[in-house]
């Protein structure tokens, strides 16, 4: 778990979700991430300023999507999907098309200073969380 050896340390860990915040407090009661440390960007603003990749063609179409689909299913089977998808609702976002295809990513900072980044290449080539870990714990 990342969340209490982080907070153990003093490092709050963040999370910015595409979408209204309603919508955010639903992921906060389905996986139990704290609510107020979770920020709704519902016109993909942070995501764009962050130079996240959005659009059908580097998502979807990216030979990386199905290899990093792969790779979760073999690691762990998709444990964490398999747990979560039963419980959440089917949710389109406002935006669609922008959302629908809005990758993500994982930024550290140390105050204003961004000191580490991850960029999710394709859809399911998420930063790996004991990475996370380990980097938030480093400064």
């Amino acid at each position: 778990m990342v969340l209490p050896e982080t907070d153990k340390a003093g490092v709050k860990l963040y999370l910015i979700t595409i979408g209204p915040a309603p919508r955010g407090k639903e992921f906060s009661k389905l996986t139990g991430f704290p609510e107020d440390r979770l920020l709704a960007d519902p016109d993909n603003v942070t995501y764009s300023a962050m130079g996240f990749k959005q659009g059908f063609f580097s998502t979807f179409l990216n030979p990386k999507t199905p290899i990093s689909i792969f790779q979760r299913v073999f690691k762990d089977g998709a444990s964490g999907l398999k747990e979560v998808l039963p419980k959440t609702k089917m949710w389109i976002p406002g935006k669609a098309y922008k959302q629908g295809t809005q990758q993500g990513g994982a930024l550290a900072f140390n105050g204003k200073q961004c000191f580490w980044e991850h960029y999710d290449e394709a859809t399911a080539a998420h930063a790996d969380p004991e990475e996370v870990k380990k980097v938030a714990l480093s400064k």
